[in-house]
């Protein structure tokens, strides 16, 4: 098991389960050259990987020749070879039934926390000095939302029970679509003018590498 940084794998019932059966290294590290990768993956015949922290491209899998499945947590491959892997006849698995809900409670999590200063809050109690900190509400703002795909079409949903205005932007964004999730359909440009809140939710590729950057 790779990139299991925050040692999660040990929290999930079904891991004591997986141990009971097979032989299981975790790497609580990031292995950051291909001669470590090597070592790790030499003799392993499967790897799990957490999320997508490790590319996987052909040269990657030529370092395990006893691989024979790549089993991945979240539904995004873009750091894997799928053809690579395919024509070395390793099975890749991942979890399609994902919900993204710990994303979406993540998000509005992040959000509040940025509108009501809680971290600085927080930080100013721990120092016995009670914070004079005004917060923001949420009601009336408008939040901007970069691809309504299965994690923004729920975070536009939520954003309504706080009486907020929702604008969202997508590649193949239809005004049928953003009207089904409560939202209105604008340019990225409008967007960006009249957000109060951005939130991202469009997958990493090419096309969408540097899509919020200093301009």
């Amino acid at each position: 098991m790779l990139d299991d940084y925050e040692g999660m794998a040990a929290q999930v019932p079904a891991f004591g389960k997986l141990q009971a059966r097979a032989d299981i290294t975790v790497m609580r590290e990031r292995l950051g050259t291909s001669e470590e990768l090597g070592r790790a993956l030499k003799e392993a015949n499967a790897v799990l990987l957490m999320r997508e922290r490790s590319k996987f491209g052909d040269e990657q899998l030529s370092l395990a020749p006893a691989l024979k499945l790549i089993s991945q947590t979240g539904q995004a491959i873009p750091h894997l070879d799928l053809p690579a892997a395919t024509r070395r006849r390793i099975a890749v698995a991942v979890t399609p039934n994902d919900s993204g809900i710990s994303t979406i409670e993540l998000t509005w999590g992040l959000i509040f926390a940025l509108l009501r200063h809680i971290p600085e809050v927080d930080r100013r109690m721990r120092q016995e000095s009670w914070p004079a900190v005004a917060g923001n509400t949420l009601e009336g703002k408008t939040i901007g939302v970069i691809g309504l795909g299965r994690i923004g079409r729920q975070i536009a949903r939520i954003a309504q029970a706080f009486r907020t205005r929702v604008l969202a932007t997508g590649k193949t964004l239809t005004d049928e679509r953003a009207r089904e999730a409560g939202a209105e359909r604008v340019s990225l440009t409008t967007l960006l003018k009249e957000s109060d809140i951005v939130t991202l939710h469009a997958p990493l590729r090419p096309e969408t590498r540097g899509l919020i950057g200093e301009k």
